[in-house]
């Protein structure tokens, strides 16, 4: 039998207000030009006590259809003869959802936050798209609120569905950045000036960057005046402070490879670095692999918030730390052309390096010179001013040697001076 409550204004005074939908599938969507989302709930409970309004739909735990519609700050539903409407006033964002979609999902709002969990809940606007399967999700609150952005990314937590192993988060932003990040996570964090999530992968496009990472755990720093869902901005507090590390972590930018193993990559207020057990690297010159990595230089923040490849320059060329334990020129384990226990130091424009060379033999060397920027060509200038090697003057044959690991094709050799473009 089907059970409906209205209940009169006085009655409920002193009532919290409490929204609970229980559905094996709700799909609205908003045609070309039309000024609502609506569709069709296959619903087992629709409970709605709102301000003077409440009302309970349900056929004794029984699926039933209803026709629900959202549109100018309000829900309706419509079931038969019956046609009920409620008011949501600080509900805004539907004038800018395209799509809502949940299967065999539960939906609470509460005085206590937002609750939800199901095989897939999903919310599409014009330029965004979140997409989560296999899920429980809480966003803590102390007040009934439909505002999902301003609660969510102060309070959130996303886990696994019970009996699921991972929850997977997908989220698409279209526009001119064309960001997207797809998570298998174990964890996902949101606090109110940190992200937390600890995952089985990671990967997608983000301001202009492919990345994949495996098994992974990272802690970023979050805007803790950031009000709405905005991927690069989230990946913008990546940059500022985080702790990135993985068994795998693989990044492309303007077709550079940057793969990292058993790897960490962290970024503070004044320093980025990389710790690495190993680096792998493709270039037209060839297949290159770094062992035992660690690096650590001066941090300068682009005004933009994006990933900028010259503020790393000028932060490493300004004061930087480097420690490579070996470099191959391929995966092979041959004990030709390599470079050990390379060590180099940057710090006011000038530069001190040591490393053994192994060709036919084994060579120890030490070199020093100076640094130039010139902007205005967008280059680097590296002027080796000596370099010895057992102990015998040989600067050409060190540039020639270290310049075969050079991991850029916008690097060349003149005269004794190394020029980098960027």
């Amino acid at each position: 039998m089907f059970k409906f409550i209205l209940s009169a204004t006085f009655a409920l005074s002193c009532m919290a207000n409490s929204m609970f939908f229980e559905v094996d599938s709700i799909s609205l969507n908003r045609e070309l030009g039309s000024d609502f989302l609506g569709g069709v709930a296959h619903a087992r409970d629709v409970y709605i006590k709102y301000d003077a309004v409440e009302f309970d739909l349900t056929e004794n735990g029984e699926l039933f259809l209803v026709n629900t519609f959202l549109f100018n700050n309000r829900i309706n539903f419509q079931k038969d003869n019956l046609n009920l409407t409620t008011h949501l006033p600080q509900f805004t964002e539907i004038d800018l959802l395209n799509m809502i979609y949940a299967k065999e999902a539960k939906i609470e709002f509460a005085e206590t936050g937002f609750f939800a969990n199901g095989p897939q809940l999903s919310i599409g606007a014009e330029q965004f798209l979140f997409d989560i399967k296999d899920v429980d999700i809480k966003c803590q609150s102390d007040e009934f609120t439909f505002n999902l952005d301003e609660i969510c990314l102060k309070d959130m937590h996303i886990k696994p569905l019970e009996g699921k192993e991972f929850a997977i988060v997908e989220i698409k932003q279209s526009g001119a950045s064309q960001s997207n990040v797809n998570i298998r996570g174990k964890e996902v964090a949101f606090k109110e000036d940190s992200i937390i999530i600890d995952a089985q992968s990671a990967s997608g496009n983000l301001l202009n960057s492919s990345i994949n990472f495996k098994n992974i755990n990272i802690d970023c720093y979050k805007d803790p005046n950031l009000s709405a869902f905005n991927l690069d901005l989230i990946f913008a507090g990546c940059l500022e402070e985080s702790r990135i590390a993985g068994k795998e972590i693989k990044l492309l930018r303007e077709g550079m490879p940057f793969n990292v193993f058993d790897g960490q990559v962290y970024f503070e207020k004044q320093h980025l670095g990389l710790i690495a057990n190993q680096l792998e690297a493709q270039t037209k010159k060839g297949e290159f692999t770094f062992t035992k990595i660690e690096a650590r230089c001066v941090k300068i923040d682009p005004s933009d918030k994006e990933v900028d490849a010259v503020s790393i320059y000028e932060g490493c060329l300004r004061r930087s730390d480097f420690s490579i334990q070996k470099i191959s020129e391929d995966k092979k384990e041959s004990d030709k052309n390599r470079i050990r226990d390379l060590k180099i130091t940057v710090a006011d424009g000038h530069f001190n390096m040591t490393a053994k060379l192994k060709s036919l033999f084994t060579f120890k060397f030490k070199a020093a010179g100076k640094l130039d920027v010139h902007p205005e060509q967008r280059e680097v200038r590296i002027k080796v001013n000596r370099a010895r090697v057992a102990g015998m003057t040989a600067t050409k044959f060190v540039l020639k040697f270290v310049m075969k690991f050079i991991n850029s094709d916008s690097v060349c050799l003149k005269g004794e001076t190394i020029i980098i473009k960027y």
